[in-house]
């Protein structure tokens, strides 16, 4: 009897040590597909992406542009791309992208609008060649200037600063932009 039980011992073990190496087989397998699923996902995405900032550039370059594109290879994929006017008074477009790779498809959506004027802390259309910003003067937020803006010190700026002419520095340096 005890040559039996340690036969059926072993041959137990044998069986569970079987299922258990199937098992960490299976999953070895499986880890590798779902990477190369998410790969796939990413990458649709990531086409999706491409094709809205394409479309989105070439609307910055011509307003009046709407074709979108069509079935354009792009990264081994494809992209497709409309534009929609969903608001012709407010100037308001909304770009639909979506990438194909590998059969998988992520769309994008963005949507674009003017952007407003209340945003801005400061605003001005002339500065008038009397403003100087200047050591102490702080602006908490966006500011645009549409004339040449005049600095002398350090002047604080909590937030982007855009002018549509130049700086005008006290040292006599000029910057366009």
């Amino acid at each position: 009897m005890g040559g039996r039980a340690i036969l059926i011992v072993v041959l137990g073990f044998s069986f569970i040590f079987l299922i258990m190496e199937k098992n960490i087989g299976s999953a070895t397998t499986r880890t590798v597909g779902n990477m190369a699923d998410y790969n796939a996902n990413i990458t649709a995405h990531n086409i999706a992406v491409s094709g809205a900032n394409i479309a989105a550039n070439q609307i910055y370059l011509d307003e009046t542009w709407k074709n979108g594109y069509n079935n354009i290879s792009y990264q081994d994929g494809k992209i497709n791309v409309t534009v929609d006017v969903l608001d012709a008074f407010k100037q308001i477009i909304r770009i639909n992208s979506a990438g194909t790779f590998r059969g998988i498809t992520d769309t994008v959506q963005v949507t674009l609008q003017p952007s407003k004027f209340s945003k801005f802390a400061y605003y001005s259309e002339s500065e008038g060649g009397i403003i100087w910003w200047t050591t102490g003067d702080t602006v908490w937020g966006p500011l645009h200037s549409q004339d040449i803006m005049n600095m002398n010190g350090s002047p604080v700026f909590m937030g982007k600063v855009t002018t549509k002419e130049a700086l005008n520095l006290a040292n006599g340096l000029l910057l366009n932009f």
